[in-house]
Order: C-alpha cells, then structure tokens, then sequence
C-alpha cells in the first residue's frame, strides 16, 4: 500500500489537473483508476483541500465486505478491524496472521497547529511545546499508534528526530530528554491497550 500526504490543494483546474497526474503516476500502464485507487479524503481548510491518497490495489471497502468476511477480519485483526477503510483481500485469508507497524508523534498534528501561530512569540513556544510534549500519552497516541491484532506488532519510537526538532525547533530545554521520557509513556501505554485487545501477555 502507498499513502501520501498532498497539503493546499485548491479546487482550480490547474492544481485538479496536477492532482490528477499524481494519481496517475500511481498507477501500473493501463491500469484503471477504479482497479487501483482507493480513496481521496478531503479536509477543507481556508478555501483549499488537504488531501490524503491511498494506492492499495486490489483493495475493498468495508461496506463490500460479505457477513463471512467481516467475520474472519475481526478474527484476525479483533475489534480494531472496525477502523480499516482500505482491506487488503490477504486479511481474509483462512491463517491470516499480520504484523502490526505504527508510530506516533511526539507532538500530535492538533498540538502542531496549536503552536504555529506562536513561532515569533518564542517564551510562549517554548511553554506551550512543552505543556504538549506533557501530556503524552494521549488517547490519540495510544489508538492511532498501531492496530493491536495477532501475536506482535511494531511500534516505533522516533525519540531521535523529534527529541531533536523539539529541542531545535521548539526551544524546549533539555527537549531531547523530555522527549523520550514523553515516547517512554506512550509506548507503555500502547503496549497496554495491545495486551488488553488482544489478550497476549
């Protein structure tokens, strides 16, 4: 599967246009659009769109799904199989056994949008990223992390990167430090809603 974020894309013929040769870079020669091509969701935002673009071929909806088939998703995946919008037909497979692999963000995207508005008022920056960076974890950060199904799952802590942008970016003192306490609790708590979910020690 292939995702990609497109920000401000405006609805003039010349951006739609551009939209759609991004989508047709997507897709295998001769391929048609409705064989490979998922979704679009749009966020309106100022006039223009924010855009995420999913190519998973072969991919069904939910709302195609038969009765059985819904049945041996939750199977597989349990109650979180709820939340897919794009299901890869080898999730329906009898013997099904995937491997879980997500992330979070040590500032989530609302927190990020919170502190631009701030970027040349420095001394509140530096209080507000670190009020953010405190309140890890937060339920967006344990259920949008990672799909807890199976016997394991990966869950990456990107502590270096944004230890580093908080620090640099953000001014928040000793920010490298705070950061991987902050992705310390949140991976404890990732960890413990898998266990609750899918029942594996």
């Amino acid at each position: 599967m292939y995702i990609e974020r497109k920000e401000k894309i405006s609805n003039s013929p010349k951006d739609l246009l551009s939209l759609h040769q991004v989508i047709g870079s997507f897709l295998p020669t001769g391929g048609e659009i409705s064989d490979y091509f998922y979704q679009v969701e749009r966020f309106r935002e100022g006039g223009n769109n924010r855009l995420y673009l999913m190519l998973n071929p072969n991919s069904i909806a939910p709302e195609d799904l038969s009765e059985d088939d819904l049945r041996r998703l939750l199977e597989t995946l349990g109650p979180d199989g709820f939340r897919i919008r794009s299901i890869n037909p080898r999730l329906l497979e009898d013997g099904a056994s995937p491997l879980p692999l997500g992330g979070s963000f040590a500032i989530e995207t609302w927190g990020m949008k919170l502190l631009d508005p701030f970027k040349k008022q420095p001394e509140n920056l530096i209080r507000l990223a670190g009020v953010l960076l405190g309140l890890a974890p937060t339920i967006s950060h344990i259920t949008g992390a990672i799909l807890p199904a199976g016997e394991m799952g990966v869950h990456f802590i990107e502590d270096g990167l944004w230890g580093q942008r908080i620090e640099d970016e953000y001014g928040v003192e000793d920010g490298r430090t705070k950061t991987t306490e902050a992705y310390q609790r949140i991976h404890a708590a990732v960890e413990r809603r898998a266990k609750l979910a899918t029942g594996n020690p």
